[in-house]
């Protein structure tokens, strides 16, 4: 079963966006699917629970999505009336993708060693 990336981009209302705050924010999730119409009802599915919860919880660290060995503390909430529209990008992972323990160590599903680079 493939896995994927799936980034979704708020763009943020530039009459709403405070001083010094980014125009788009992203949340990004790896999951997946046995076929494409499970990836675009995963899409629809995400973008309503962000309506339901009338905002979006993300993290302003860039870094924090590139090493999935740091604990992401440092998130917010942006409410619905400050975003404008949503888009939703997908990218097939190809190899294993580590996971994070229960100890919060970064593992492969295989018990491989994980490479640091």
């Amino acid at each position: 079963m493939p896995e994927y990336l799936i980034t979704f981009t708020a763009y943020i209302d530039a009459r709403k966006r405070p001083e010094n705050f980014p125009r788009v924010i992203q949340d990004k999730v790896v999951a997946s699917f046995d076929s494409g119409l499970l990836l675009v009802d995963f899409v629809n599915k995400r973008v309503a629970v962000y309506a339901q919860n009338q905002g979006m919880g993300v993290t302003l660290d860039q870094d924090l999505i590139e090493d999935l060995s740091i604990i992401d503390t440092n998130r917010i909430w942006v409410p619905m009336h400050m975003i404008t529209h949503f888009t939703a990008t997908y990218k097939t992972i190809t190899g294993e993708m580590p996971q994070i323990s229960a100890l919060g160590l970064t593992e492969m599903p295989s018990g491989k060693e994980v490479v640091k680079h």
